[in-house]
């Protein structure tokens, strides 16, 4: 799924320090093959081609900033179990704005979840699910999901992806949050009866 680059002169602000965004480069995610979600990206990479058709690739760390690399020629040479993938700049601006430890909030823009309960095919009362997973759309524009766990409580998850693409069976079923509260008493109820 690539992002189309948008062609963008000037800076953009996101705390301490600021990064130049050039419309001479053209910037990547670089991430796991079959994963391609921005927001799990590893790493961001830009490429300048120069005068004489010669490609100049950098990395950005948070070390040492934006660095000669060859990580984006492998993540397209289709050898390594990466990938890249075609982004803004703005959304290069602002994995360098996490990377930094600057604040970029990740809760929903409108401060509601969509929640689903995990069946199987068969299956259709929330009593029977596997699962209960909460889904949102933050202000950046980034789709998350969390799964509920008796243990950890809401843990990042790619469910919703995996029973899209047949990676996992069953079907989501739209509930409500009070249905997910319930769930949740459904799931301590099933560990205490062993």
């Amino acid at each position: 799924m690539d992002v189309p680059l948008v062609s963008t002169r000037g800076t953009f602000h996101g705390g301490r320090d600021e990064v130049q965004v050039d419309s001479g480069y053209q910037y990547y995610a670089i991430v796991i093959k079959g994963r391609p979600r921005w927001d799990e990206s590893g790493a961001v990479s830009r490429r300048r081609v120069d005068e004489t058709g010669c490609a100049h690739d950098e990395i950005y760390t948070t070390e040492s900033g934006w660095t000669s690399t060859t990580e984006l020629a492998e993540a397209e040479s289709g050898d390594q179990a990466t990938e890249a993938h075609a982004i803004t700049a703005a959304l290069a601006s602002s994995f360098v704005d996490i990377q930094s430890g600057r604040g970029v909030g990740y809760e929903p823009a409108d401060g509601k979840y969509r929640y689903f309960a995990w069946l199987d095919d068969d299956k259709s009362s929330l009593d029977d699910a596997r699962q209960v997973i909460r889904t949102w759309t933050t202000p950046q524009g980034y789709d998350f999901e969390n799964t509920y766990t008796l243990d950890s409580g809401w843990q990042k998850s790619d469910l919703r992806l995996d029973v899209r693409d047949a990676r996992k069976s069953g079907w989501l079923k739209p509930i409500t949050e009070e249905d997910a509260k319930r769930f949740k008493e459904i799931v301590a109820h099933r560990r205490s009866q062993g």
